[in-house]
Order: structure tokens, then C-alpha cells, then sequence
């Protein structure tokens, strides 16, 4: 369209080989799904990096989960029904230190949700890749919603889950569309993820 834009994004990374290498992964691939987009031709004029480095690895490793609707516990099979909220207990080790740190989550089952479902607990997308849109055929963004525009693309883009956040998608189908989410951000890039599934009933 001929107008400015602008993308601002903040995440953080860690890296068991080299900071400076495993840390521009997610902006050559934003960049590259910006340049490549199918919406509207664009000119990059500038790329403004900051960042900071620390020695200690700030990082936490999803240990365990416990689910439930009445009462947590740690099968990886439950049976809810349409309207039921979920609750998770979400423990988290530290690769560095003792104290784990415990994240309390909650997903509401859609009422008109049937069949079954996935409940995918996971921490960020340590080398980007949370989505891809290139050239503007079959955009989605990462929960699943359609891109149909440049400023969408940069909008998706800007919000995608960042390193440091711990999330809880509900997931159905064979394309597996998140039905709800919950996330929290915290002061460690979180890594692995663990899975519960759901048996929906009436």
C-alpha cells in the first residue's frame, strides 16, 4: 500500500552452544516471511536490534503437570464435559538453582466442543517457527486463525508466543485448531512440553 510499518517484538532465548548464533533465528525468519509475503510488496529501511546477554542460564524445563476439573492429578487421560475448566498445576525445574516454580493455568472446554481433544502444555518455540506464511498461501497464524492481510501478517508476527511464556493450548481435529488458551509470562525461557488428553462427553 505504499505506507510505513512497523514491527517491535521482544523475546528471550538460550543457548547451550552460542547466544550470538541460536538467538537470530526468529528474526531471519520473520524477516523472511515479511520479504516473501504474497499481500503487498515491502522495503525493509532499517533493523533496530538490542539485546543483553547473561552468563547464567535462565531457563526452566516442564517437569510435571497435574490436570483436572474437581481434582488434580497426573493421568494423561480425563473425561470432562462441554463447559468444564480445566485446571493445571504446571511444575517447572530450573536448569540453574534447587526451587522449582509452580504455574497455575485454567482452559474452559467450549460448549459446543465434542469428541475429543488434546490439551498440549508447552513452554516457547526456542528457535522461532511458532507459524509460518510465506507467500500468502494458507496463512494461519499459530492458534489457527486465517492471515488475509499484510498488516494481519505483522500483527501475528508481533504477538506470537514468546520463549518465556508457559501456555496451555486445547486442540481438536486433524489440523489440530486451538479451541482456547491460557499462558503466563515469566523470567526464564521455558522448554519442553507435556500432553493430556481430553475425552469430551455430554
Amino acid at each position: 500500500s505504499g505506507q510505513p510499518w512497523e514491527l517491535e517484538r521482544s523475546n528471550m532465548f538460550t543457548s547451550e552452544y552460542d547466544i550470538s548464533f541460536d538467538s537470530l533465528w526468529e528474526l531471519q525468519e520473520q524477516m523472511f516471511m515479511l520479504e516473501s509475503n504474497g499481500f503487498e510488496p515491502v522495503e525493509f529501511t532499517g533493523v533496530d536490534v538490542s539485546a543483553t546477554i547473561d552468563e547464567e542460564v535462565q531457563q526452566y524445563t516442564i517437569r510435571d503437570v497435574r490436570a483436572g476439573v474437581r481434582r488434580l492429578t497426573s493421568a494423561r487421560r480425563l473425561h470432562v464435559r462441554p463447559g468444564d475448566v480445566v485446571k493445571l498445576r504446571v511444575t517447572l525445574e530450573p536448569l540453574e538453582g534447587t526451587d522449582d516454580r509452580v504455574v497455575n493455568l485454567s482452559v474452559k472446554v467450549p460448549r459446543g466442543m465434542r469428541g475429543s481433544g488434546t490439551l498440549m502444555i508447552r513452554g516457547g518455540n526456542l528457535y522461532g517457527g511458532s507459524f509460518f506464511c510465506y507467500f500468502s498461501q494458507n496463512c494461519k497464524d499459530e492458534l489457527g486463525n486465517e492471515i488475509d492481510s499484510f498488516d494481519e501478517l505483522v500483527a501475528a508476527l508481533e504477538n506470537s508466543s514468546a520463549n518465556n511464556e508457559v501456555r496451555a493450548l486445547l486442540t481438536s481435529g486433524r489440523r489440530g485448531r486451538v479451541k482456547a488458551s491460557d499462558s503466563e509470562a515469566l523470567d526464564h525461557v521455558v522448554a519442553g512440553r507435556k500432553r493430556v488428553r481430553l475425552f469430551i462427553g455430554k
